[in-house]
This record gives C-alpha cells, structure tokens and sequence, in this order.
C-alpha cells in the first residue's frame, strides 16, 4: 500500500508546484495529467519488460535461517524445472548467505528468493502429508536439522516415509516439506501470510517485485513461492 500512497503524493507534489507557476488551474490539471500519463506509461513499459525477463530467466530460491542455507533450488525458465542444490553447493552457499554476499548467491541468475523457516514457526496448523498429518511446529523444527541421519531419523518418527524422501536426498525433502507446509496455509490460514511475506527476502529489488508485493498476499506466495519449489520435471546440481 505504501508505493501507490507514495505515488499519489508526488503528483500532488506536481500539481502544486504547476499551479504556483502557471496560476491558472486548468493548465496546472492539464500539465499534471499529462505527466501522469507520460510517467505512467514510462513505468508499466519498464515493468513489463522486467515482469518478462522474471518469468523467463532462472531464479534462485533457498530455504535458510538466521546462520545458513538449508535447502535450495535453481527455477529455469518459466517455472518449467527446478535444479536442486546438492550440499557441497549449500554449504558454499551457506557462507555468502552468513555474510549478506547476496551478488555471489545471485551470480547469472535473475532473482534470489529467500525464504527463512523462522518466517514458518508458531502456525499451529496441522499439515497433510501423503503419509500422515503432522503438526507444522514439528515440521519446521525438522527443516532445521542439519545432521542427515538425525533428520532421516526423526522424519521417521513424525511417520514420513520413503516415499516422502524425493530419493533419499535432505534438500529435496526439506522443499517438499516447505511446499507442504505453504500448501496448508494457503488452503487454511491466509491470514497468516501477511506474517510469512514480511519474512521473504528478493535480491534484488526488480520492478516488478515492487508491484508484486502490493498485490494480494495469496497471489504472491502462489506464484512465487510455491510454484517455485513444485517447479516442473526436477533435476539435481
């Protein structure tokens, strides 16, 4: 909401800096409008022009807390496949990431997206698994587990089997956990994604991320979160 207050007070700006020099207030509307039109159309063509440059060019989307990154992903295209991050990969990224270095995470890609599993505690919702349903506090809490076998041991606690792992692989399982977990509020509790988009981070700051976040907050994490991590045929980096 703030970007369009902002943009109605520049032109109010406008239109009184024209009527203080023109003194006639049918040429201060005139000049005022035209201006409007002029940078409005300006600013829909840039956007458009970044909008697409989004949806076609790869995106880095990474799963992390405070200290590191947890889980990643590259999106090439048009959300057509996502390339999972192996841990030697993470763990470098881990490092840029503790450091703000968000060029070197970026590198040739178009946009980072970071999502932190902080932005996910005190849900208190229940979240469906293909194989069992499972409170999201206990779900957040094994996104934070670092060590392999300690969180392969406790997914089998919470009743996630293999079927559930993506191959075996803690990255991958820590997206399919996310998805799940965004999937719930979406369905359940959209009201608590007001919280949970204050907490993602866009690196950098596109044009078109700026018109994104005044949208619905539904329509963001839909299109730029989960669709991210479903993503389409999955590879793996």
């Amino acid at each position: 909401m703030i970007l369009p207050i902002l943009y109605l007070i520049f032109f109010v700006i406008i239109f009184i800096i024209l009527l203080k020099v023109t003194k006639i207030l049918w040429k201060a509307i005139l000049f005022t409008l035209v201006l409007f039109l002029l940078i409005t159309g300006l600013t829909a063509y840039l956007i458009y022009k970044d909008a697409n440059k989004l949806v076609k060019q790869d995106k880095l989307f990474l799963l992390a807390n405070d200290q590191r990154v947890l889980a990643g992903g590259i999106i090439t295209g048009e959300f057509e496949e996502i390339q999972y991050l192996n841990n030697s990969i993470i763990n470098n990224y881990s490092y840029f990431y503790s450091t703000n270095d968000y060029n070197s995470l970026l590198t040739d890609k178009y946009l980072l997206i970071i999502l932190k599993t902080q932005s996910l505690e005190e849900l208190n919702l229940t979240v469906s698994t293909p194989e069992a349903t499972i409170p999201s506090e206990d779900l957040v809490y094994l996104l934070e587990i670092e060590n392999e076998e300690e969180f392969f041991k406790q997914a089998q606690k919470l009743n996630i089997t293999n079927s559930y792992y993506a191959g075996q692989d803690i990255g991958i399982t820590k997206l399919v956990i996310t998805k799940d977990i965004l999937d719930t509020i979406i369905k359940k509790d959209t009201l608590k994604l007001n919280e949970i988009i204050k907490e993602v981070q866009f690196y950098p700051d596109r044009p078109s991320i700026l018109i994104i976040k005044q949208m619905p907050l539904k329509v963001i994490l839909s299109l730029m979160i989960k669709e991210t991590i479903k993503g389409g045929q999955n590879g793996n980096i």
